[in-house]
């Protein structure tokens, strides 16, 4: 399993300054979604093809509207 983790794309990590706007730009005070998952959003953006993979109710919402959303069928 390690060496499959080791395969994975690492994600570029969104400075302060572009999840600040990433949050104003997407309306997310208030949302229900924290700063961590703001970042995680931001970075998925970021990364070519990214994709955001939780069982978060909240953030799979927001991944879905943004078009990041793992597609349900690779949950399994």
């Amino acid at each position: 399993m390690i060496a499959e983790l080791r395969d994975f794309q690492v994600a570029p990590v969104a400075t302060e300054e572009e999840v600040l706007i990433f949050i104003v730009s997407h309306n997310l005070a208030g949302s229900g979604v924290g700063y961590v998952d703001a970042h995680l959003l931001a970075s998925a953006i970021l990364l070519r093809d990214g994709r955001i993979w939780t069982l978060d109710r909240r953030l799979t919402s927001l991944a879905r509207t943004m078009d990041i959303a793992m597609a349900e069928e690779n949950f399994h």
